[in-house]
């Protein structure tokens, strides 16, 4: 059997690879009473988007089928085109939908996002659902990132302010928690029926990268990813710190975002996660109510397809025309927000409880509660002098060194003043990072929204 599905992979790949060298072919060729003839270099510029994306989606290794749709963005007109393969052309992909369509789709999306509610264990179920639809909200704007972080730099002045928004969506959590049946709705929402990568297994990262660099701005979206991709410190063109970095603070001009789950054992230092929008699914799904939870979901699921966005991004290219400054009060998906909030007006629906109004701060809110714990119940291992608080790292962390290191990723940035024997740090900066007021000795309420 393993074999079989070795030969059939490479059967596909092989009819695939073929394919795409037939339509490089004829898209730079052409017929004439001569014969076959190489097209004027005039005629090139016509034809450079969809011998682009050929060209990256031909030199993909041979173990991996790209599962992503050619979608381009046509900066005369701000719409996105869909590669047709049979003509050798890129149609109209982004159009308006009826309302009646629209009604449909904005209710399946509402009944997904609350059996986040329905079919899970423990109270304030509040919190699953906000990081649920936080992450559709992205996945629909993904096509557009890149020229959000392009206008932004443009109206700061500055391309290091790319780092401002991240083309990295990491939705996490334990098992159980319904990360796969988020990508999974994702993926059919962008009309890829449910179709996406698995780590490793379908995407290696020089692939991933391939795809950064081209101009293809369909999302990559990939199973259970690990955390090394991200947090490696060796020095590679492919994964990693060092690559995270280069992407966020320098990848201009059309690109796609990646979108991934992952588990609760995700950390990295707060260099990176400023770099990636960190959402974090804390309730897991009732097993008692399996079967019930399948066939809730197979329902919603039922005719869901890429309508709603061709219409998005029909709305989206014609009101970024007319926006100056896309991202408000540290806010990228400012635009996404006010076109769903037209959504959910059009089937009379009042805003729903889970739709809020600024990016979340799961990392940082998970850090702080981390480090305020620490700090409660293991007081006497900090020791709090004029303008620092000293860490004994053999109270706190029981002298292992590892968890040391884990803990310090959670640490906000500025925090820590001195990493040796004791981790010394600023004293302001870290009571203010785990909430606590310093003249009354108070905890605010931060611990309250991990707990929820």
């Amino acid at each position: 059997m393993n074999e079989s599905n070795v030969e059939t992979d490479m059967v596909e790949y092989k009819k695939e690879y073929l394919t795409n060298s037939k339509d490089i072919i004829n898209t730079l060729t052409k017929r004439t009473k001569k014969g076959v003839l190489l097209v004027s270099p005039k005629e090139i510029p016509k034809k450079q988007q969809l011998i682009s994306v050929k060209i990256t989606r031909l030199s993909r290794k041979s173990d991996e089928l790209d599962l992503r749709r050619e979608i381009v963005y046509n900066e005369t007109d701000d719409i996105l085109y869909i590669g047709n393969s049979e003509t050798d052309s890129f149609e109209q992909y982004s159009k308006p939908i009826d309302e009646e369509t629209i009604t449909t789709f904005i209710k399946k999306i509402n009944m997904f996002v609350e059996a986040y509610e329905k079919f899970t264990i423990g109270a304030k179920k509040l919190y699953s659902k906000q990081r649920v639809f936080e992450a559709i909200l992205y996945a629909f704007s993904s096509p557009f990132i890149w020229k959000i972080r392009q206008i932004h730099a443009k109206n700061k002045g500055r391309d290091t302010a790319l780092s401002d928004i991240p083309p990295f969506l990491i939705i996490a959590g334990q098992a159980w928690t319904g990360k796969t049946h988020l990508l999974e709705f994702i993926s059919r929402l962008l009309g890829t029926q449910g179709r996406y990568f698995h780590y490793n297994t379908d995407i290696k990262p020089a692939n991933i990268r391939d795809y950064f660099f081209s101009e293809n701005i369909f999302p990559i979206l990939i199973d259970e990813i690990t955390k090394d991709y991200f947090t490696s410190s060796s020095a590679s063109a492919t994964k990693g710190e060092s690559f995270v970095k280069s992407i966020t603070n320098s990848l201009s001009g059309k690109h796609p975002c990646l979108i991934a789950t992952t588990n609760t054992e995700f950390n990295a230092n707060m260099q990176i996660i400023r770099r990636i929008y960190y959402l974090q699914i804390n309730k897991p799904f009732d097993k008692t109510k399996k079967s019930q939870t399948d066939d809730y979901f197979s329902k919603v699921i039922e005719g869901i397809d890429d309508s709603l966005f061709k219409d998005f991004s029909f709305r989206f290219s014609q009101q970024i025309k007319n926006e100056e400054n896309v991202v408000k009060n540290g806010d990228y998906l400012s635009l996404t927000r006010k076109i769903f909030e037209e959504y959910f007006k059009i089937p009379k629906m009042e805003k729903p409880d889970y739709f809020i109004n600024k990016p979340l701060l799961d990392y940082y809110h998970r850090g702080s509660f981390m480090w305020k714990n620490l700090f409660q119940t293991k007081r006497e291992g900090f020791k709090i002098q004029e303008n620092m608080v000293i860490v004994d790292p053999t109270i706190v962390f029981n002298g292992d060194r590892i968890e040391k290191e884990k803990a310090k990723k959670f640490l906000d940035i500025g925090v820590i003043l001195e990493d040796s024997v004791v981790l010394v740090l600023d004293k302001d900066k870290f009571f203010e990072f785990i909430d606590l007021n310093k003249k009354t000795g108070l905890f605010g309420k931060i611990s309250s929204l991990f707990k929820a």
